[in-house]
């Protein structure tokens, strides 16, 4: 993807899903930080981080709907 030698800058991956642009730009050594709002994908994220603990370090993980407005109540299905 060209990443700079040097990254510069933090990644917010908003709608992770399973987490493979955050990992990708962890592995250039980017900091990130991945939303999601569906628990399996966390789940599945989070056994990424896990299988890779040197980029665990640079992902926070965030399980969240990200939204304009409170909405009130919302459910993921």
């Amino acid at each position: 993807m060209g990443f700079p030698t040097t990254p510069e800058g933090v990644v917010v991956d908003v709608g992770a899903h399973v987490g493979w642009y955050s990992m990708l730009f962890a592995s250039a050594g980017y900091v990130v930080h991945a939303v999601e709002a569906l628990p399996s994908n966390v789940e599945l994220m989070s056994a990424s981080m896990c299988a890779n603990p040197d980029l665990k370090k640079l992902v926070t993980i965030h399980s969240v709907a990200l939204a304009a407005k409170d909405t009130g109540g919302c459910k993921v299905f």
